[in-house]
């Protein structure tokens, strides 16, 4: 956790340094950037679990690659030889593309986030590529073009080392991880993960509603395009992006209005470069990935996001400024992003504590999202574990109702069931398992993974837990480690039974 924290400490650190690059040196939105990003809660999920340490080194190599590209491409710009011009600007984010790749997936479009800084830099825009094309001899837009194909060279490399890494072995998903990228209909489909987008931006203009579990029926489908309000903001969310992309890449790059100049960095670099670009992998649009929301992910693409925010604050205060307002809505602008930092360090603290322990963790996640199975299960499991049968109990009832064939979850019931003398019901979903078991295996014989026999383990060995003959829960439960000698659970419940065996002198 103390790694974490530092890390994200230097990630927050080279934010500020990536906005003053973006923003060209303006203060206010480059020190509003760092303070929104530190303070952000939507980051409290990658911060505080460990196994999202990913998402921090990713970042980290992500930014030290684009900070280095912008300092090669200037100092180098003006390099005669060609191969030494894109091997100078290069290298460096070359390698840190492979370290951010090989952290998480998404750290591959690093040198596509470069070339939107590029872009920028050169002072391009479409009108001027088109009619830079019909004069021959325009040196910057040859360059330009030249680093373009060099960085799509590179990242094709990269792209073809992943896919020879992991061969023919397409990662296993569980279609409740993510309904969204598995729904059968393809408008169903496409509509849900762009609706699951609008959902990650909502979270990040207003991140009141955040949990650590949005599997399974966590965010309902868009099942009903024409009855379902949800397809308006999906169409808002389109209609902003595409608006403010044709503007940013079609108006001139001459104007003098250093708001002009200010909202195409912002748009072009921060929306598109460092939001939309390496969400891209995580977002369902190019292929599945294993969850339909999580929050870790918006961790580095919030930072677009916020350059955004920063962007629309110098706006207001840059009007402000030259209309000549009374001195007090520059108080209200001052004391409203005030506001937002104080909203964002409460939530920010509600979030740390609630990752401070399990229960708190899924505590906090049901009553945000009460309808997800797996978060009801964990909310009982840890309610088990510390000897809240009848909630755990009420909790685990829940999670198996809406999902009556996990036996991890009818295990889990089962164990709170005998704990409360309950055994005639515990026998009772003992048959049911087994005949879940047995249809599963009807419709695919040769499907039989490690779960089922851990599976059929805990049923035997509940069974022979509540049998009710002393002569006969030995054997009984004898074969059921023997089904899976890794039954970590039966086997302490068998030295339990020795144990007693023993202190009553039936054995030696």
């Amino acid at each position: 956790h103390l790694i974490n924290i530092v890390l994200n400490g230097v990630v927050t650190a080279l934010t500020v340094f990536t906005a003053d690059v973006v923003f060209d040196g303006t203060p206010v939105p480059v020190v509003l950037s760092g303070i929104f990003y530190a303070t952000h809660p939507i980051h409290t999920e990658a911060v505080s679990n460990i196994t999202s340490r990913s998402e921090i080194l990713m970042s980290f190599f992500y930014l030290v690659g684009f900070l280095s590209f912008v300092r090669n491409l200037r100092v180098w710009e003006s390099t005669s030889s060609t191969l030494l011009h894109c091997l100078a600007i290069y290298i460096i984010p070359f390698i840190m593309t492979i370290l951010s790749n090989l952290s998480k997936e998404g750290g591959i479009t690093l040198l596509v986030t470069c070339g939107t800084y590029d872009f920028i830099h050169t002072g391009l825009d479409v009108f001027g590529i088109i009619s830079g094309l019909l004069q021959r001899g325009n040196k910057k837009l040859n360059r330009f073009f030249v680093r373009s194909v060099f960085a799509f060279l590179l990242s094709c490399a990269l792209a073809y080392f992943n896919i020879w890494i992991r061969g023919d072995h397409a990662p296993y998903f569980i279609e409740d991880q993510n309904p969204a990228a598995f729904a059968k209909d393809t408008v169903t489909r496409i509509l849900s993960i762009n609706m699951v987008h609008t959902s990650y931006l909502g979270s990040l203009i207003l991140p009141s509603r955040l949990c650590c579990d949005w599997s399974g029926k966590s965010i309902p489908l868009v099942t009903e395009p024409l009855n379902d309000i949800r397809v308006l903001h999906i169409v808002l969310w389109w209609l902003l992006l595409l608006s403010s992309t044709a503007w940013a890449v079609l108006t001139s790059s001459l104007k003098d209005s250093s708001l002009h100049r200010l909202w195409r960095r912002a748009i072009v670099i921060g929306m598109l470069g460092f939001m939309i670009v390496p969400f891209l992998l995580s977002s369902n649009l190019i292929f599945a990935v294993g969850t339909m929301k999580a929050e870790r992910l918006a961790y580095f693409p919030s930072f677009g996001f916020i350059l955004c925010l920063s962007a629309m604050f110098e706006t207001l205060n840059a009007k402000l400024s030259d209309s000549g307002k009374l001195f007090g809505f520059h108080v209200s602008l001052h004391l409203l992003v005030l506001l937002i930092v104080s909203l964002y360090i409460r939530k920010l603290h509600e979030r740390n504590i609630a990752w401070s322990s399990g229960l708190t963790l899924w505590e906090s996640a049901y009553e945000v999202n009460p309808v997800s199975a797996h978060t009801q299960y964990n909310y009982g499991l840890e309610l088990s574990l510390l000897q809240r049968k009848e909630e755990a109990l009420h909790m685990m009832e829940l999670s198996l109702s809406n999902e009556p064939n996990d036996q991890a979850t009818r295990f889990v019931l089962m164990v709170i069931l005998r704990a409360l003398g309950r055994c005639q019901e515990v026998l009772q979903h003992v048959e049911k398992g087994f005949q879940i078991m047995e249809e599963k295996l009807k419709k695919n014989p040769d499907d039989i993974r490690h779960n089922h026999f851990r599976d059929e383990s805990n049923l035997m060995g509940m069974q022979a837990l509540c049998c009710g003959d002393p002569h006969r829960i030995g054997p009984m439960l004898y074969e059921a480690i023997q089904k899976d000698p890794s039954n970590t659970f039966m086997i302490e419940r068998g030295k339990e039974l020795l144990d007693l065996a023993e202190s009553q002198g039936k054995i030696n």
